[in-house]
């Protein structure tokens, strides 16, 4: 069976999903080596069984590794496996296990020297952030408590914290925290308007991006340090008056 797509352009592209009962499409990862004029593509081992999703895959700083995320098609089991782009075995980082169902978080955050990340679980119930090593040793919890982290946003070395998006004071709503490395649990809140924060830090972490929106005003788009500090307004919308008839 094909589903037929439309695309921005107006074109059509067809995509194949199977009819019930036969087999799913076989997913793999390759690496192309553009070293040498006569291009070579590797495939990664990503296990014996194809009957995988294959939901991410993400470079390790030396650009000779991947981060492979493997889930079940049940999608009870999530495997995040550490992977050579040429031939040979990839390595088990973290293994996620619920006997129902196995959320797929945002992606992990890696630390500069490639030797630790931080992702999210809900193991306990809750999205939270875990440290580990990418040699899979070092496993221990940053955050807890009876509220969810959305996202990680920045891995603060200087101050040696991680900045992230949650709902900690009100489950409604999406703030900036921040929180130490080092495993002491004082959450400390980066002042913001009330309502919900999708955040884009620049490269060195010293601004970033804040859209945002609430039930009684408009959707908005600020620039701000670091700090917080308000620098400049991107965009604002103005949702105009409604009236009843």
């Amino acid at each position: 069976v094909s589903f037929r797509t439309l695309t921005k352009k107006g074109s059509i592209i067809p995509v194949s999903y199977p009819y019930p009962g036969e087999p799913n499409p076989i997913v793999r990862i390759a690496s192309v080596n553009f070293s040498s004029q006569i291009s070579s593509i590797s495939y990664l081992d990503t296990g014996a069984d194809p009957n995988q999703y294959l939901p991410r895959v993400l470079w390790h700083q030396n650009a000779k590794q991947l981060f492979v995320m493997r889930l079940d098609r049940l999608q009870t089991v999530l495997e995040t496996w550490l992977c050579p782009i040429n031939e040979g075995p990839c390595s088990n980082v973290i293994t996620e296990r619920d006997p129902r169902f196995v959320n797929l978080l945002s992606e992990p955050a890696l630390f500069p020297d490639g030797k630790k990340m931080l992702f999210l679980s809900e193991r306990d119930g809750y999205s939270h952030i875990y440290q580990i090593g990418t040699d899979g040793t070092g496993l221990k919890s940053l955050t807890g408590g009876r509220w969810t982290v959305n996202k990680i946003n920045l891995i603060d070395l200087e101050l040696k914290k991680v900045v992230f998006t949650a709902n900690a004071e009100n489950e409604l709503e999406q703030k900036l925290y921040r929180i130490s490395l080092e495993g002491e649990r004082e959450l400390e809140s980066i002042d913001m308007e009330e309502g919900t924060h999708d955040v884009l830090y620049s490269p060195n972490g010293s601004k970033y991006i804040d859209n945002h929106s609430a039930l009684n005003r408009s959707p908005k788009t600020d620039i701000r340090e670091a700090d917080g500090k308000h620098l400049g307004v991107l965009a604002a919308h103005n949702m105009g008056s409604y009236r009843s008839s």
